[in-house]
């Protein structure tokens, strides 16, 4: 019922943290953009040429905020996701939107279902 509804089993949060994509030995930077428990979508340099063969590794940092500064201080803990990519999208500019479907939860599976968790209206 909520999928015929909104479209989709599990809705998207809006998210914006940092990233690092790995895919085919390359290490590329990029920006969440938003996440569900089923996938999740990234902001990557326009440079960026990937397709749908085979799965890319993403770690997103888990940041503890600093008890003086209130700016997060990276741990060496990160969720690790390994995914595939489905779509890319021109974005503004020369960064592309490439949405990922979530294959597998490597590492940091509890702070991922935190990152997921979508207000219910």
């Amino acid at each position: 019922m909520a999928e015929g509804l909104l479209g989709r089993l599990n809705p998207r949060r809006r998210h914006s943290a940092p990233c690092r994509l790995t895919w085919q030995e390359r290490q590329i930077l990029g920006t969440i953009i938003d996440v569900s428990y089923d996938g999740l979508a990234l902001s990557l340099s326009g440079e960026v040429e990937l397709n749908d063969e085979g799965a890319v590794l993403i770690q997103i940092p888990i940041g503890i905020p600093d008890a003086v500064t209130l700016l997060p201080v990276h741990t060496p803990d990160a969720v690790t996701l390994r995914a595939r990519p489905v779509y890319i999208h021109p974005q503004q500019g020369e960064k592309k939107r490439v949405g990922f479907k979530l294959a597998s939860v490597e590492r940091g599976e509890e702070h991922w279902h935190t990152l997921c968790v979508a207000p219910r209206w």
